[in-house]
């Protein structure tokens, strides 16, 4: 069956544009991770990076380019391990976030209570924390103190 050149070519033009849509959508998305960036490189406020590992560590790499102006906290296993609140500790890099238990949120918020002067927090998180938040999982109040820019790496 032969399909007429007109109809052809619509399929491969509108093809095309959609090709470029994405390209669009995905080069202002890469703008706004930019511009998110360099906002909390300037202004030292919390970052809450929402993705996979790889994508999120290079986004870390990117706002911590010295590995000494941070410490590394993960979460994988649930369990938090805080440097005393008389430490300072530069950027504090939090991995695996979403695994935290009920429990050791309620902890990290004690934390952030007793270190007024502590340095800016990257919370990393393989899942977005809102429906876990709206299902009573993750605690509110320490999403809103993780979540001054928030990045998320699915969209």
């Amino acid at each position: 069956m032969n399909v007429p050149h007109q109809l052809l070519a619509r399929g491969l033009d509108s093809s095309l544009h959609a090709r470029q849509r994405q390209q669009r959508d995905h080069e202002v998305w890469q703008l706004s991770v930019d511009i998110d960036l360099e906002l909390a490189r300037n202004t030292e406020v919390n970052v809450l990076i929402v993705g996979p590992e790889p994508g999120a560590e290079q986004l870390v790499r990117r706002l911590l380019p010295r590995a000494e102006d941070e410490l590394v906290i993960r979460c994988r296993d649930g369990h938090l391990r805080l440097p005393a609140p008389s430490v300072d500790s530069g950027t504090l890099v939090i991995r695996d976030v979403d695994a935290l238990s009920s429990g050791e949120q309620y902890r990290l918020l004690q934390w952030l209570d007793a270190k007024a002067d502590r340095g800016p927090i990257v919370s990393i998180a393989a899942a977005p924390l809102l429906p876990l938040v709206e299902a009573g999982m993750f605690s509110e109040a320490l999403f809103y103190r993780l979540n001054t820019i928030y990045i998320d790496l699915f969209e």
